[in-house]
């Protein structure tokens, strides 16, 4: 029972020691900033004062001639090309699939293979 009063005053002690230490932190002591003098303007490069600046009037360049007009080509017919030339063959080998077909049965043959079927009779 004595470590327990202890332990007690100890944490209100510790507790009552972090709550002074939070108000001192955002005390706020309301005295006006003191006026800051002015800092001295130190200028360590030392250059030559700029020129007065110069101007110049130029004067734009002549606008080029207009480019000449190409001569008129007269249009090409396309050539007559005949749609049914065999220019191009494909041969495709077959696949045996080994009696797999993709026929799928009647409309509706789908839809029985959802039904719940027993396994055990």
């Amino acid at each position: 029972m004595g470590r327990f009063i202890v332990s007690i005053l100890i944490g209100a002690g510790i507790a009552f020691t972090l709550f002074v230490v939070m108000a001192k932190l955002i005390e706020n002591t309301s005295r006006p900033a003191e006026e800051v003098p002015d800092t001295p303007v130190i200028d360590i490069v030392m250059s030559k004062p700029d020129d007065d600046t110069q101007t110049r009037n130029r004067v734009p360049p002549p606008p080029p001639p207009p480019p000449q007009q190409p001569p008129k080509m007269q249009p090409t017919e396309p050539d007559d090309v005949d749609p049914d030339a065999d220019g191009f063959s494909l041969n495709v080998p077959g696949i045996d699939t080994g009696g797999v077909g993709i026929n799928l049965g009647g409309v509706g043959a789908m839809r029985r293979d959802g039904d719940a079927t027993p396994i055990v009779r």
